[in-house]
């Protein structure tokens, strides 16, 4: 029985009412949906920097889904979004609106919605030299194939087309 035996740790969720057991049906848990990607920025090694352009026609709001690294509120491994026409920040991966990932206390997500205006928009990520995708120094993220990923998903596929 758990806690002793780990192989069975977890957590079991049941319908008591049976009459309203054919309400409940599983399905497949997606962080970030398909067809819904603007950005996608994965498999983030050691001392790596990449980026990616997009561009928007109109205001949006764009939800961030970022995985990265940091501790004593300094971020190791983390992304950004630069207005290319002002050569200007617009959000920052920072210690103190990212949280928990998992893992490692250091694994830290973003997870959160910004206003973006119309207008073209570089996206980077910057990772340091250690505890990066598929090369841990600590326990990874609960969605370690995340990590160095960042999704702005805020536009349906067609819409995306259209960009």
């Amino acid at each position: 029985m758990p806690a002793t035996d780990p192989g069975f740790w977890g957590m079991t969720l049941r319908v008591a009412d049976r009459a309203a057991r054919a309400a409940v049906k599983p399905f497949d848990y997606e962080p970030v949906p398909q067809g819904q990607t603007i950005v996608s920025l994965i498999g983030i090694h050691d001392d790596e920097m990449r980026s990616a352009g997009f561009a928007l026609r109109r205001p949006m709001d764009v939800h961030i889904y970022a995985l990265g690294e940091g501790t004593s509120d300094k971020m190791s491994d983390y992304a950004w979004i630069v207005d290319e026409e002002q050569h200007k920040r617009v959000w920052v991966m920072r210690y103190e609106n990212t949280e928990h990932a998992g893992g490692a206390e250091k694994n830290r997500l973003f997870d959160g919605t910004v206003h973006l205006n119309p207008g073209n928009y570089l996206v980077y990520y910057h990772s340091d030299g250690s505890h990066s995708y598929n090369d841990w120094n600590g326990a990874p993220p609960a969605e370690e194939t995340l990590l160095g990923r960042e999704h702005l998903p805020g536009e349906s596929p067609a819409q995306s087309c259209r960009r």
